[in-house]
């Protein structure tokens, strides 16, 4: 058993996760790194900040570091599943290094996603969504025997699965599948007349044979069922994290302070709430004080309001869809999502509504070649083919209807983009495609490349972040 989930969790780490890089020095002044329970942790030292005062303290650094830059732009950038505190630093300080944009003041949003605190958070301690303690260790026997059974039954839902997504390869169009006839039609119906903008790079080739053919590794009917089984409960502990981002463990306790570092960093951007008589100006009356976080007077945020780019790279956009929906009014300049493990629908209830009342936001959906999606493999092709967003939708949650789905596949986004973006916001929409040879082939390689130019987004400049000759 002990292996078998060792296993999984090896799978799991290559992902969304990045190569280890050296500490960048001053990293606290561009991360905000929240932990399992929404609270800020300092990059630097690893020491949670505990007190309301030096949060603040903390996240006022950072405002006042944008400030000094003398920039007028912002880009978050909020990284996927599956990242451990220390991938999560380096692959920041990898970036800091090589960041090149002159106009734009870079932030990192770090939260706690490593693949086996996750899954001991489900077995041990989250109960009905709650943090508990001490029940959870007691019931946490049944949830282990839950578990297993689960992958038990879901054996011949599994062994499918996994064979029937290995089968899925490019071949002549007269053999299509009903999935692809249904993406081919789609993508018709979008580009005559153009409707919203696509590109596609590279081409869909080059699978070899091992890509190609449909090998059965009698290994995957022993793997397929637990990934399925204990996947899950990982899966269901990291979807519970993105939420503590917003708000911290105690917010529903009837506790006060329960705005976590990012939505207080969140706020110091924006200044958006209403100012009141107990609201207090400090002695140059240049800033006013919210919650305790440096804010401009109105009328000079009006006059000095920050564009912002946000960019989700695989759950990142979870944690980017609940920015959108509890901070609407902050002035996004475009929105990027990678490799999306957010759902469909909450695109549309998120994304959509952003775009409908900031007329001159882009979004940006990135995503794989549907077919490298597929063939995906690894630890020798002992586990099920596909990337995470192929077992998202095939293993970790339930498939209710269509827009349950991921939207960084490319087969489920053009299939659901003429439905779910409006036509008063479809000319705002980008969706990119990287084929063969030409951007990111897997899913955790997304943020290889410098994500921050609008030209990798739109699939026109794709420049490795880091020198192949040089790694």
């Amino acid at each position: 058993m002990k292996s078998i989930l060792m296993l999984i969790f090896l799978i799991f780490i290559t992902g969304c996760s990045s190569s280890p890089k050296k500490l960048y020095p001053e990293i606290n002044k561009h991360m905000v790194y929240i932990n399992k329970k929404g609270e800020l942790k300092d990059p630097t030292t690893g020491k949670i900040v505990t007190s309301d005062d030096d949060i603040n303290i903390y996240i006022n650094n950072i405002i006042e570091d944008f400030e000094k830059s003398g920039k007028k732009k912002i880009t978050i950038f909020i990284h996927g599943g599956l990242n451990t505190f220390k991938n999560a630093t380096q692959k920041a300080s990898q970036v800091l290094e090589n960041y090149d944009d002159s106009e734009s003041f870079i932030i990192f949003v770090g939260w706690s996603a490593g693949p086996y605190s996750n899954y001991w958070d489900h077995l041990l301690f989250i109960r009905n969504g709650e943090r508990r303690p001490h029940l959870g260790p007691i019931t946490s026997p049944f949830i282990l025997i839950e578990d297993i059974a689960e992958s038990v039954s879901h054996t011949p839902r599994a062994i499918t699965e996994s064979v029937m997504s290995q089968a899925s390869v490019p071949k002549p169009k007269a053999f299509d599948s009903k999935e692809e006839k249904a993406y081919r039609s789609s993508l018709k119906m979008l580009e005559s007349p153009k409707l919203i903008n696509i590109r596609m790079t590279g081409e869909t080739t080059g699978l070899n044979m091992k890509d190609i053919l449909p090998v059965i590794n009698p290994i995957k009917f022993i793997t397929a069922p637990f990934v399925d089984g204990l996947g899950s409960g990982a899966w269901d502990s990291m979807s519970r994290r993105t939420e503590l981002l917003v708000y911290n463990d105690s917010a529903f306790k009837g506790q006060k302070n329960v705005k976590t570092g990012l939505e207080k960093l969140l706020v110091g951007i924006e200044c958006k709430e209403k100012i009141d008589t107990k609201s207090q100006i400090n002695g140059t009356e240049e800033y006013l004080n919210i919650d305790g976080i440096r804010c401009r007077k109105r009328s000079e945020f009006q006059a000095n309001k920050p564009a912002i780019t946000l960019i989700g790279h695989s759950m990142g956009t979870m944690v980017a869809n609940n920015i959108l929906s509890r901070q609407p009014d902050l002035n996004y300049q475009n929105i990027v999502y990678m490799g999306a493990a957010a759902k469909l629908k909450d695109l549309e209830a998120n994304v959509v509504p952003v775009l409908l009342k900031h007329k001159e936001t882009k979004f940006y959906n990135l995503s794989l070649d549907p077919y490298r999606e597929i063939s995906e493999s690894h630890m020798l092709d002992s586990v099920p083919r596909g990337s995470l967003l192929v077992w998202i939708d095939g293993y970790f949650t339930r498939i209710a209807s269509f827009n349950d789905k991921t939207a960084g596949n490319w087969f489920n986004i053009i299939r659901a983009a003429n439905i779910i973006f409006p036509d008063q916001a479809k000319k705002q929409v980008y969706l990119t495609k990287f084929g063969f040879k030409s951007g990111p082939q897997n899913h955790g390689e997304f943020d290889e490349y410098k994500f921050w130019d609008e030209e990798y987004w739109k699939g026109n400049k794709i420049t490795p972040l880091v020198d192949i000759q040089k790694k």
